[in-house]
């Protein structure tokens, strides 16, 4: 037999670490990967805290923001009707069936879809796995 390669010759080279007590089997960790392991749940959950923080934080701007541009466009749009009924009656302001029709069907139509857009975004409660 050949002695240039003990490690295939002698298999029980390889495994004296193991019987003697060197080495831990591999469902075992050590204390130093524990703790490491036990830090970084740490700072998932601490990620986690703080993204829900934030996500809370913006929902309250934001769902303000929200609320007051679509009070202010409600009453712009309710200020324009009221213009285009009163003004056609006094002569003073007067806006074509066609600019009305324009201004409350599609233009509301599309602060509306904003509004919803973003509340849908905001208020989604994502599931963590």
């Amino acid at each position: 037999m050949s002695t240039q390669n003990t490690e295939v010759e002698n298999p029980d080279i390889r495994l004296a670490p193991i019987f003697a007590g060197q080495l831990q089997p591999a469902g075992a960790p050590d204390s130093e990967t524990q703790a490491a392991t036990e830090v970084l749940i740490l700072k998932v959950k601490q990620e986690h805290s703080d993204g829900l923080m934030q996500d809370r934080n913006m929902r309250k701007e934001y769902a303000d923001k929200i609320y007051v541009l679509v009070k202010i466009w409600l009453i712009a749009v309710g200020v324009g009707l009221l213009l285009g009924g009163f003004g056609q009656a006094y002569d003073f302001f007067a806006l074509d069936d066609s600019v009305l029709v324009t201004l409350v069907g599609g233009t509301t139509l599309g602060v509306i879809g904003l509004f919803a857009t973003v509340a849908k975004y905001l208020f989604n409660e994502k599931r963590i796995i």
